[in-house]
Order: C-alpha cells, then structure tokens, then sequence
C-alpha cells in the first residue's frame, strides 16, 4: 500500500513538473514524494492568510539567495536548503530559548525542495514544520504580493 501511494505520488510530481523532471532521474522525483509524504503540508491560501493576518509563524524561503533576491513571499527569511540543518537555530531562539514547537512554513519554487527541507525540519524535532505545497509561479499569478524585488 505504501510503495503504491508512493507510486502514485511520483507520477503526480512528473506531470506536475514536467519540464523539472528530465533535469533529473525519477529516483529524485521519488525522494521528494516520500518527503511530502512524510511531512504535514499547508495550501497557498494558508500561507496568504498567514501573511495577510501577520500571523507569528517563520515563513521560510528555501530557495539560493539569488532567487530569494529576485522576489519572496512578504515576511519571509532566506535559508537556503544546503545550509538549513545549520542556519535554522537562531531563527527559533537557540541557545537560549530554543522553541521547537514554533510554526515554520517552508516553500520554494516549485515544493520540491520545500518538501526536503520540511521533512529535514522534522527529523530535526520540529513539530510545527509544514510544507507549502504550492508552486511560487502561482502565487505570482494569484496577484499575490512579492517584496525583494
């Protein structure tokens, strides 16, 4: 039942990424599938509704600096994927009031990193990390604000 929900899941990423998934083997597209599997996710509505209500959430942006500069969801920090499991802890008080259970949404550009990156956030302790399954293209085309740019 597992290997066919995963199954499943890696045939939806390579329709929804078509043009990404010939950038790699379908072993990644795989990966990701498991990682968004594994870990609780959040809509784009959720996310516009975090920002429009200022909510106190950590809006993550996982993208390279590059394309973090060429625009980010309002609110959001850049830590870039590669450098997560070691830029995360001063965003959520560590040493001094470490807090584990704050709410972190995590995107990117496409939700495929976002996804690693949420489930690395979970395997890490914490317990309020949700992916933003969303795609940032369709933020743009909602008419939904950037800054950074």
């Amino acid at each position: 039942m597992r290997i066919h929900r995963i199954a499943l899941v890696s045939i939806a990423l390579l329709i929804s990424f078509p043009a990404l998934a010939a950038d790699w083997p379908p072993i990644v597209s795989e990966r990701i599938a498991k990682a968004k599997a594994a870990v609780k996710t959040v809509d784009m509505a959720a996310l516009k509704k975090a920002v429009d209500k200022k909510e106190d959430v950590l809006i993550l942006d996982v993208r390279e600096p590059n394309e973090y500069n060429s625009g980010y969801v309002p609110g959001a920090i850049n830590i870039p994927r590669g450098q997560l499991e070691m830029k995360i802890w001063k965003q959520v008080g560590y040493p001094d009031k470490l807090d584990t259970t704050r709410t972190i949404y995590v995107y990117c550009a496409t939700a495929a990193r976002s996804a690693l990156a949420a489930e690395t956030l979970t395997q890490l302790g914490f317990t309020h990390a949700y992916l933003v399954n969303m795609q940032l293209e369709d933020w743009k085309k909602a008419g939904y604000p950037l800054e950074g740019m």
